[in-house]
């Protein structure tokens, strides 16, 4: 994970460089909202948050890099007859998603996205499980003015498991970011 995290670092810096030569839109946002699991025992609804650093090199592609949080709730499991509360545990990802859609709009626009994270999913009294993750989803964003937007997401992360198996999430957001530059 070390690895990946200077590597999205060394990126986003270059870009943002890169963004200043050729005088692209750059930004940060934070969101929250509800993680929702899919077809999973052992996790239950609960809260979802992060940030992300926003750069707009092209008038239709945008690319984020991003810590998310994703909280897995408690589930009730029936072992043998007996039913027992357990701590679904969290999500912690640090990924790049590259957004797809109209951003030099003046007020509203649609977007898909597709990316990649280094995920570790961390539960009580178990080892963190360390995996690549893979998120895809789509949003909406109303900028009222230039400098700021409000944004609505939901989207969906894959984070396969070693022993088979995947931990499947769809993460329902709001958001609000903030630009600077062009």
């Amino acid at each position: 994970m070390c690895k990946f995290t200077k590597l999205s670092l060394a990126l986003a810096i270059s870009l943002i460089v890169s963004g200043q030569v050729f005088a692209a839109k750059i930004g940060v946002g934070a969101f929250w909202g509800k993680n929702i699991p899919i077809v999973q025992q052992d996790a239950s609804v609960d809260k979802l948050w992060g940030m992300k650093l926003i750069l707009v090199p092209l008038s239709f592609v945008a690319i984020e890099p991003n810590f998310t949080y994703s909280g897995m709730g408690q589930a009730s499991i029936n072992l043998g007859g007996i039913s027992q509360i357990r701590d679904g545990g969290q999500i912690k990802s640090w990924g790049i998603d590259l957004l797809l859609g109209n951003f030099n709009s003046k007020f509203f626009h649609f977007f898909i996205l597709g990316g990649i994270a280094a995920s570790s999913i961390q539960k009580e009294n178990l080892p963190d499980l360390n995996s690549t993750g893979y998120t895809g989803g789509l949003g909406f964003e109303l900028t009222p003015v230039k400098s700021v937007g409000i944004e609505a997401m939901a989207k969906a992360a894959l984070i396969p498991l070693q022993e088979g198996g995947a931990k499947d999430n769809l993460g329902i957001s709001g958001g609000i970011n903030f630009y600077f530059g062009l």
